[in-house]
């Protein structure tokens, strides 16, 4: 097989680039290697080496971009699941903090009524307590 074969097999064409260890494989699973394509490509000589040098700087670069999208994706992952967690919290926090102020309200309003009531039956403080309890 011969590197341009290699090279079509290793490409990744959703993500544009090409898998290094996709063409080591294909490479060895044809009975060569890398290092044999790279003696082949010294033997054509400084042209031959130039090729050599570009081929290898391409592909260490489409991969070092291939990273760099690849951390940049999960930063963003990381990012958003923060910011779920967050909302959820912050939901969580805003929920307690109505149900404590209903219960307040609430405390207010049957605290006005018992008083209230207390005033229009004329019952003592000890009576309208002993009410109170049963009114809860």
């Amino acid at each position: 097989m011969n590197v341009q074969e290699a090279l079509k097999l290793a490409y990744n064409t959703k993500l544009n680039t090409i898998n290094i260890e996709t063409f080591n494989k294909v490479l060895k699973d044809s009975g060569s290697s890398i290092e044999q394509v790279h003696r082949a490509f010294s033997a054509a000589g400084a042209a031959g080496e130039g090729a050599f040098k570009n081929l290898s700087s391409s592909v260490l670069s489409a991969n070092i971009q291939l990273k760099e999208s690849h951390n940049i994706l999960d930063k963003m992952a990381s990012t958003l699941a923060n910011t779920v967690k967050w909302n959820m919290a912050s939901g969580a926090v805003n929920a307690v903090t109505r149900s404590v102020e209903q219960a307040w309200g609430y405390v207010k309003s049957l605290d006005t009524s018992l008083n209230d009531i207390q005033i229009v039956t004329g019952k003592s403080a000890d009576e309208m307590a002993n009410f109170a309890v049963q009114a809860n």
